[in-house]
């Protein structure tokens, strides 16, 4: 199985794209370029580029997290114009930041744990009580998938609840403001229980599923990339895949 280390989509208005590095590349504005004109090509397929109506595009936001060996700064501002000097009026901005444990401690983060207490709690009453058309509970065809999926699930709890960045919380005001990335996660746990209380009115169609499986997903790695967890967004973002190959291989 292939795992991907990047992740962008877009929300409030920005393209937010979050890649890890392990080497020091200068050439991240020119790959951002590349990036996001693709995604934005896709985007606008349908649109009319040559009509008179203005097409709205989101606003990119590039940010690498850096794992790697080599001595550099916390932060890092990375130019196009670094490439090409004589690009003065165009310019894409790339920002580096080294990912390393001096930035994250073992602390308990209660906010965390709750998130996970509140999407578990369908699945306890699940548990206890089955629904009416209840074709979750049939054998699952992707075994092995489950068990990457399942490791990967608690390395993302373990790291939402027990390691915090210093960097993304440094008040309690911090701590507790609503962004844009909360309000989010807030949503896909609404849109989560709405989807659980439709399947247990006996409904189980394609939309329903994707209900049950992208927007836990989603809460668990919005939240992550609103603590500036770099560390929960990589096993956060694999259990998303994981968990979305594991609902389209077994009902849709």
């Amino acid at each position: 199985m292939n795992y991907k280390n990047d992740i962008s989509f877009v929300l409030a208005h920005e393209l937010l794209l979050y890649e890890h590095q392990s080497t020091v590349n200068p050439n991240m504005p020119l790959r951002d370029l590349f990036y996001v004109s693709s995604v934005l090509q896709g985007s606008t397929r349908d649109e009319d580029l040559y009509g008179r109506r203005m097409v709205r595009i989101p606003a990119p936001e590039f940010v690498v997290f850096y794992n790697g060996t080599d001595s550099q700064p916390e932060r890092l501002v990375l130019r196009l114009s670094n490439n090409q000097p004589f690009y003065k009026n165009i310019d894409v901005l790339g920002e580096l930041k080294k990912l390393h444990m001096k930035k994250y401690k073992f602390d308990f983060d209660p906010f965390g744990l709750l998130l996970f207490l509140v999407v578990m709690l369908p699945n306890f009453i699940w548990f206890a009580v089955s629904a009416p058309n209840d074709v979750l509970r049939a054998e699952s065809a992707t075994a092995a998938l489950d068990t990457v999926a399942s490791v990967c699930q608690v390395l993302m709890v373990v790291a939402l609840c027990f390691i915090r960045n210093q960097e993304g919380e440094r008040s309690v005001s911090e701590k507790t403001r609503v962004t844009p990335l909360i309000v989010a996660t807030l949503i896909c746990c609404l849109l989560y229980f709405a989807s659980w209380a439709v399947y247990y009115a006996g409904i189980a169609n394609v939309p329903v599923i994707l209900g049950l499986t992208v927007p836990p997903c989603l809460a668990f790695l919005f939240y992550a990339i609103g603590r500036k967890n770099g560390i929960a967004v990589v096993p956060a973002s694999a259990f998303t895949v994981c968990h979305l190959i594991y609902a389209l291989v077994n009902f849709i």
